[in-house]
C-alpha cells in the first residue's frame, strides 16, 4: 500500500483547523497501473488511528487494457489519512495535513454508483486485494484514459 506524504504547517497558539490536499488527477494517472469504469458493489469503512481504509466490491464495466482485472466482482482498498498534530516541548501545536491520491469521491460513493477507479499496486490474482488510488465520477472515464494513454509510449 503507499502511503502518502504528509504536509505540515507550524500554527502559533490554538489550531484553528486542518486539511486534507489532493493530488492532482495527471500526477495520479501516472501512479496509476490501469484504469476502468466500475459498479460498486459493496463499500466497507474500517476506522484507523491515523486514517480511514475503505474496501470496496468493485465489478468491472470496461478497462484501458487487459491487465488481468476478474470479470466478476473484486476487491479493492482505499486508505485516507486523516489531519493530525503534536504539540513541542515549547507547546506549539504542529498539524500535519495529508496529501492523498483520492479525490474524495471514495469517502461519499455508495453501492450501485458507477465510478471512473484508478487502481495501482496491481498483482492480477484472483482474490487479490487491490490498490484504490483514486475515483472518478464515471462520466470523466474517456478523458481519464485519454491521459493514461498520453503518459504511455
Amino acid at each position: 500500500m503507499i502511503r502518502t506524504p504528509m504536509v505540515c504547517f507550524v500554527l502559533a497558539g490554538a489550531a484553528t483547523g486542518s486539511q486534507i490536499f489532493h493530488m492532482d488527477l495527471q500526477t495520479v494517472v501516472s501512479m496509476a497501473d490501469t484504469v476502468l469504469l466500475a459498479e460498486v458493489v459493496s463499500v466497507e469503512e474500517i476506522p484507523m488511528i491515523y486514517g480511514i481504509e475503505v474496501c470496496f466490491g468493485l465489478r468491472k464495466l470496461a478497462e484501458d487494457s487487459c491487465v488481468g482485472i476478474p470479470d466478476t466482482v473484486f476487491s479493492a482498498s482505499y486508505f485516507m489519512e486523516s489531519p493530525r498534530s503534536y504539540h513541542l516541548e515549547d507547546g506549539s501545536e504542529i498539524w500535519e495535513s495529508p496529501l492523498v491520491s483520492g479525490s474524495g469521491l471514495e469517502m461519499t460513493c455508495g453501492t450501485g454508483d458507477t465510478v471512473t477507479v484508478l487502481l495501482g499496486g496491481l498483482t492480477a490474482q484472483s482474490g487479490t486485494l487491490l490498490e484504490l488510488l483514486r475515483m472518478e465520477p464515471a462520466g470523466s472515464f474517456g478523458e481519464v484514459q485519454g491521459l493514461a494513454d498520453d503518459g504511455n509510449p
